[in-house]
């Protein structure tokens, strides 16, 4: 028995060893323990190379987890795996090989595996090369551009194709006949509603009888399309057709019966211009847009060469002579001109032209002729300069912005615009203009400051509205010395600027870069420190400039006269010493009486120009002079103890005054001294509206209005003032 065990086994070695394939036995651990000779033949190893190696220690790395996988299979008891996977050959190239393995265990434990390997690498590319043609033919199929269709012929008992099963549709036939693949596939003939038209079983059914193919073009009604069909049978259970859409081509067809007049009248409806000629470049058409943009009308350009219709061309792209480079592209093969930018002169005006060419030619390539599409895009031309303009100058000013400021400092961060000088400016009492006079007066005197800037500047200079009131000027090669005469230059400029009723002031401050080794912050940043220096410590002057600037413009308005300010300051001072007010309360009422009106240049010149009485809209601006006087005054730190009284100084004692309708002693004091001096003035001297009165008749007037319009108890203590200087 043993000895027959021994045979036995002898005998499979033999077997194993004689084996095309390769055979290989494993331990638990999955080392090979026997492999068969062929392995050398198959995988490039001697068996000593292999012998204690891991049986997956060459598997391709994407493979390696399957195949670990299938031998876990195995080791809890599955009773034979199949796998295909990729194993690295010792010449270092990779084959396929398909390998079957069985476990091998002893009481229930697994000792190991036994696996057969063949190599299927041939099959493997006889696979990859069928599934590339299939995918080919496949895609032969999907791209073809028109529509097919497969159907399996449906025969009743007496062999008549009673109806057509689909089979199989390409991406085009859905298109064309405006089905979906999905939908349709499994479907009979009779159940699809587009094809209930006679004709359409009238051919299939000769196709599949006849075993003749069939042709057909038509209209389809349920489609509203016109379609050729080509069908025929490739087998006796089946019917293919080829599906062609000729909707446009027979509509075409038919429009062509009155293409004449149409295409006259569209030619003229368009916005487009269009030009024909023949293959001498003689003109046959031209349409009345054209003719617009030419200057040559329809019957004159008739039978002229192109060129001189293009006698007037400036420019074509890139090219001078526009003319040479038409008459080029029409005598040689070119076949179409697109997007060319033609700039022609037009009425003295220039015009940016958008023009596409095409050559028409005959059946055998000869040339017939050219047509010419030009459309007028100055619009559009002038507007993306615009936009190009604005991406980098300020709107308002004109100046270049500080997008263009960032683009040039980067660009002159280089040697050769040493030394770089940098001027920065803070337009002074910008936000004063505006809180007082508007936005718009504000506007206006940053126009007139970047006039005077680009004034006294250099064309080599850049001068850059920065953002709201400061301005940079950036001076390349321009040493400390220049831009500090530049500054006086400026600053000259300003004080001789004829600008109100704001002063043109603006602080500035300068640094110079001398070497690389200093950065353009840097410097920007000292320019910055000096200039807000120079502000604050002429920060005082500017403002009693500023102060003095208004007063000037009152006298110049004819808001206010010379010789009544000074009576109403007289006569402040004479009554704050008869009520007993103390120094600072006298000081302040005489300086209210000499900026009480102040905000007067705040409204329109017309207004104190008028001879008439004001009507309702022009009194209603007059009465907002009071906010303008106290904004203004409060942004002047020098009046700023004033600017409630000329807020308040035209208030009712009875609350029917402006701007706030306050009354009693909600008004300050001064305020109500001033109201009953402004009154008895405007009483005893007159007014462009009501003549004067004497002063008793003027004081009067204040009794009577005791309590309502002044304040009782000042109104008594003034007439007693005036009666006794009477």
């Amino acid at each position: 028995m043993y000895k027959s065990n021994q045979n036995n086994e002898r005998l499979l070695r033999q077997i194993m060893d004689n084996m095309s394939d390769v055979v290989a036995k494993t331990d638990a651990d999955l080392s090979i323990n026997y492999i068969s000779p062929s392995c050398q033949k198959i995988l490039g190893y001697d068996i000593e190379e292999m012998l204690g190696e891991n049986i997956f220690k060459n598997i391709y790395s994407y493979d390696y987890q399957s195949g670990c996988a299938a031998m876990e299979e195995l080791r809890s008891g599955k009773d034979e795996i199949q796998l295909e996977y990729k194993y690295r050959h010792k010449n270092g190239n990779y084959l396929w090989l398909e390998t079957v393995g069985a476990p091998i265990f002893e009481e229930g434990i697994f000792k190991g595996a036994v696996l057969v390997s063949r190599d299927i690498t041939a099959r493997k590319k006889e696979e990859g090369v069928l599934r590339r043609t299939g995918a080919y033919y496949q895609s032969l199929f999907d791209s073809m551009q028109e529509g097919f269709a497969l159907w399996e012929i449906i025969y009743d008992e007496n062999q008549f194709p009673k109806d057509f099963k689909f089979l199989d549709v390409n991406p085009t036939y859905e298109k064309t006949a405006r089905v979906k693949k999905n939908k349709i596939i499994g479907s009979l003939m009779s159940e699809q509603s587009y094809m209930i038209e006679d004709y359409w079983w009238q051919l299939l059914r000769k196709v599949a009888s006849s075993g003749q193919p069939q042709q057909y073009e038509g209209y389809f009604r349920s489609l509203d399309a016109y379609y050729e069909v080509f069908a025929f049978r490739p087998n006796h259970r089946n019917i293919a057709c080829l599906l062609v859409d000729t909707t446009r081509r027979r509509r075409a067809e038919l429009a062509l019966q009155n293409e004449k007049e149409w295409l006259s009248v569209t030619l003229e409806s368009i916005c487009e211009g269009v030009i024909a000629t023949d293959a001498d470049s003689r003109v046959l058409f031209l349409n009345q847009v054209a003719a617009d943009i030419l200057g040559w009308s329809p019957e004159n350009a008739v039978g002229q060469h192109l060129g001189d219709l293009l006698n007037n061309v400036e420019q074509m792209g890139n090219c001078n002579d526009a003319q040479t480079i038409f008459n080029e592209r029409i005598t040689t093969q070119t076949a179409e001109i697109n997007d060319n930018m033609v700039c022609i002169v037009r009425d003295g005006k220039r015009r940016f032209l958008e023009n596409n060419a095409a050559s028409i030619r005959d059946q055998d390539g000869q040339d017939l002729g050219m047509v010419m599409v030009m459309r007028d895009i100055t619009a559009q031309k002038q507007a993306a300069e615009q936009i190009h303009y604005l991406s980098y100058n300020d709107k308002l000013t004109g100046l270049y912005n500080r997008a263009y400021a960032d683009m040039i400092l980067a660009q002159m961060d280089d040697e050769a615009y040493l030394p770089l000088s940098l001027i920065i400016g803070d337009l002074n009492e910008l936000k004063l203009t505006n809180d007082v006079f508007g936005h718009q007066e504000g506007d206006r005197l940053l126009v007139k400051t970047a006039q005077t800037l680009k004034s006294c500047c250099r064309d080599s200079d850049i001068v850059v509205r920065w953002g709201g009131d400061e301005f940079l000027i950036i001076l390349p090669r321009t040493s400390a010395q220049a831009a500090m005469r530049i500054c006086e230059r400026i600053s000259q400029g300003c004080q001789e600027a004829d600008h109100e009723p704001i002063k043109l002031s603006i602080a500035l401050g300068t640094a110079t870069r001398e070497n690389m080794l200093q950065e353009i912050a840097e410097i920007f940043s000292m320019a910055e420190d000096y200039m807000y220096t120079k502000k604050l410590l002429a920060a005082k002057a500017d403002r009693s400039s500023t102060l003095v600037s208004l007063q000037e413009s009152l006298r110049r308005y004819n808001c206010e006269d010379e010789a009544r300010t000074q009576r109403l300051m007289a006569l402040a001072m004479e009554i704050g010493k008869n009520l007993k007010l103390d120094k600072q309360e006298i000081d302040e009422l005489v300086l209210l009486a000499y900026l009480r009106d102040i905000g007067n240049v705040g409204l329109p010149q017309e207004i104190f120009l008028k001879a008439e009485p004001l009507d309702a809209q022009e009194c209603e601006k007059v009465k907002k002079h009071p906010e303008i006087g106290y904004r203004l005054a409060r942004s002047i730190p020098e009046i700023h103890s004033i600017a409630e009284a000329i807020l308040t100084h035209h208030e009712h004692w009875d609350g029917s005054g402006y701007p706030q309708g306050l009354r009693g002693e909600q008004i300050p004091l001064l305020a109500r001294i001033m109201s009953i001096i402004d009154a008895y003035d405007i009483m005893t001297h007159g007014s462009v509206y009501k003549a004067a009165v004497s002063p008793e008749e003027a004081l009067e007037e204040i009794r009577q209005k005791s309590g309502k319009q002044f304040d009782p108890d000042l109104a008594d203590a003034f007439i007693n003032f005036q009666q006794n200087i009477v």
